[in-house]
This record gives C-alpha cells, structure tokens and sequence, in this order.
C-alpha cells in the first residue's frame, strides 16, 4: 500500500507547477502543462478512489459509467443510429450494483436481463423504428461500458487485509466489507491502474523515440510496434514490483503474465475507442477533462483488463 500514498504525495506536488497552466492570459501552448496538472489530478483522485469504501467506490462508478456512455451514444447518434441508450445505462448500473451486491445469482442474472428487457423495448418501440445497427450500437454499449467494467468492482470485493485499521470479512457480500477501505482487491486494483499508466506513458515516449513501424494504421496512425513494446515493457516492469510486494507466488512469473495482460488491454481498449471516433468523424469523445478530451478518452485503457486480471 505505501507506495499508493507515495504516488498520491508525487500528484499533489506535480499539481503544483502545472497549475500555472490555468493562470489567465497563458498562451494554448500549454496544453502540457494543462494535460500534467489534470493527470496529477486524476492519479490522486482515482487513488483515493480505489481504496476508498466500497459504497462510494461503487457509487462513483456508477457516475463514470453513465458520463461514459453518454459520450459513446452520443457518438452512435452521431452517425444517425437510435441507441436505446437510457435502458442500457439502466442495465449497466444495474450490472454494476449486481458486482456490487457479490451474489453469484445476481451477478449471472444482470447481464441476460439487461439484454432481454433492451430487446423487448426496441422491438415495442415506436419511433424511430429500430434497424440492426441500432440494435447493435445499444448492445455494444451494454457489453463494452456495462459488463467488462462491472469486473473492476468484482475485483475491489477479493478478501479483506488482515490489519490492525481494517476489519475482517470473507466475501463481499459481507455487512463488514461493505464499508472495508483495503482489500487485496484494492490493492491489486492499484497496481493494475499503475502498470496500465505506466504502459501508456511507456508506449508514448518509446514511440515517440523509436517508432517506425505503424501497428494499425487505419484506426490510430501515430500508435507503432516499438511503442506497443515498449508500454509492454514498462507494464511488466511495474507489475513485477507489485507482485513482489504483495507476495504473489512466483512473483516473477504471475507479475510478468499481470503486466502483458494489463499492457495489451489497455491497448486494445485504446484503439477501439479510437475506432469509435475515427467512426463517428470526432477527435475527442467530449471536453469532461482538460488537455485529455472526454472521460472515454482517459477510461479507454481501464475499459477491458478487469475480467482477464
């Protein structure tokens, strides 16, 4: 966990010099500067939020996944589908809230209810009469910012730590975990969301240096193999760290899988939200975060790696 507040103290002192970005009168070239203070401020929020109790951790989830997908069908809408995007926010946080609740019942049940009662509505819908992509477009929604997300709150669920500031409880289920600060899923949340950060700073700066060779130029011109190498590589380096710290076995081996799986997630999360708006003839999904767009724009890598990890 220490360096969880080591990373938090370095986000306050980075927001310090950047926030000069924001003094009125400083020129547009300082959209570094604005993109550094709005990572540092992302980086302790987020950390807080991770270890924060699972009622608000959820509870906040559940804001960012309707911002999210009001982004994505506003997108869809964009290019003249008719998403039924309201129930499948409704379907979304109710897949979030079955995470939450740990239930295997309810957790089975979120996902196929959620498809069955969006298909009864398009079906009964008057106008505008539903077409396939519209079916597609809300399904889509459902499945890549509902279901895949609702994993990372699975995943703050996994076992209390046994210490002298948090209780005790063995599943999330729990009354006790329910306001539990530090799990082993918490923690393990952290580390995923440092070795995916370090994985798109990693990727930026090798690309940037040794980047030749385009990896999918059709969807993001400006992303290579060496920089896809390299985001791997600081990913795995990360996660090894962590895996020796929290004592995983053959630290060296589950840390290295953790990282890959982690880097290359974050990866094809990237390039399917950029797929999305090179669709839909937008560069950013929205203007949420200044110097980094919409809130998709920044989500995009943390989007897929909670199921696999």
């Amino acid at each position: 966990v220490m360096p969880a507040i080591w990373v938090m103290v370095g986000c306050i002192l980075g927001m310090v010099p950047s926030s000069a970005a924001f003094i009125p009168g400083r020129r547009s070239s300082d959209k570094l500067l604005a993109r550094t203070f709005t990572g540092c401020a992302l980086g302790l929020v987020v950390s807080c939020w991770i270890f924060s109790s699972a009622a608000l951790h959820v509870a906040v989830f559940c804001a960012m996944g309707v911002l999210a997908q009001q982004e994505y069908y506003e997108m869809a809408q964009s290019r003249g589908l008719f998403p039924a995007r309201k129930l499948s926010m409704v379907g979304s946080l109710a897949m979030y809230l079955a995470a939450f609740d740990g239930r295997r019942a309810v957790v089975d049940a979120a996902l196929p209810l959620a498809g069955i009662y969006t298909t009864m509505y398009l079906l009964t819908r008057p106008k505008p009469e539903p077409t396939l992509d519209d079916v597609t477009s809300t399904f889509l929604g459902i499945y890549y910012l509902g279901f895949l997300p609702s994993f990372w709150v699975r995943l703050k669920g996994l076992h209390a730590i046994a210490a002298p500031f948090a209780p005790t409880a063995g599943s999330m289920g729990a009354p006790a975990l329910r306001a539990l600060a530090f799990s082993h899923g918490s923690v393990i949340s952290w580390w995923t969301f440092l070795s995916i950060v370090c994985s798109d700073i990693g990727a930026y700066f090798v690309g940037k240096a040794f980047g030749s060779t385009k990896l999918i130029s059709s969807v993001s011109p400006n992303k290579t193999i060496e920089g896809a190498l390299g985001g791997i590589a600081a990913a795995v380096g990360t996660s090894l760290l962590g895996a020796y710290l929290m004592r995983w076995p053959m630290w060296y081996v589950s840390g290295a899988l953790h990282g890959v799986i982690a880097s290359v997630c974050a990866l094809v999360g990237d390039l399917t939200i950029s797929m999305f708006k090179r669709s839909s003839g937008v560069k950013d999904t929205g203007k949420l975060l200044p110097g980094h767009g919409g809130l998709l724009d920044r989500v995009d890598s943390f989007l897929l790696a909670a199921a696999p990890i």
